[in-house]
């Protein structure tokens, strides 16, 4: 062994996580008619419109926040799981984390809401085709 044998790997033991891979953002445009953003909403000296929206993934851990969030209403979960996934807004990032993305919300108006809310469901759910591949692929083991 050399004396080596209790050395292997110590070099990385305090070395820094390596970084995490860069995540697709999926950007929706708002359309033109639900952009301006009601002058009640506003925040003093931000966008007055909202022109995108950018969506990513949810790890499962996210979702496990937001359903930590949401307590046991599935309504609230709904809410929660896409604010999870909002990562832009006029391509500018946000995070929960920072209070960015309830700021942007918070300007957000109802129709809008609901497209993010579809956006986020077009991203996080499984097409029919693909549901009906995975439930054909089933197979009865004993």
């Amino acid at each position: 062994m050399n004396g080596q044998a209790n050395t292997i790997g110590q070099e990385f033991r305090g070395a820094a996580p390596a970084p995490a891979p860069e995540r697709i953002i999926n950007v929706f445009d708002v359309p033109p008619s639900l952009q301006e953003i009601p002058v009640e909403l506003r925040v003093a000296g931000g966008d007055e419109t909202i022109t995108s929206i950018g969506i990513v993934e949810l790890t499962p851990q996210e979702e496990m926040m937001a359903a930590r969030r949401a307590g046991n209403d599935p309504t609230s979960l709904a809410f929660e799981l896409w604010k999870q996934s909002l990562a832009e807004v006029n391509g500018k990032r946000c995070t929960l984390g920072d209070g960015t993305t309830d700021i942007w919300v918070a300007q957000f108006r109802s129709a809008v809401r609901t497209l993010a809310m579809t956006a986020y469901g077009e991203v996080n759910t499984p097409t029919q085709k693909e549901v009906g591949s995975f439930l054909k692929s089933r197979r009865r083991k004993v």
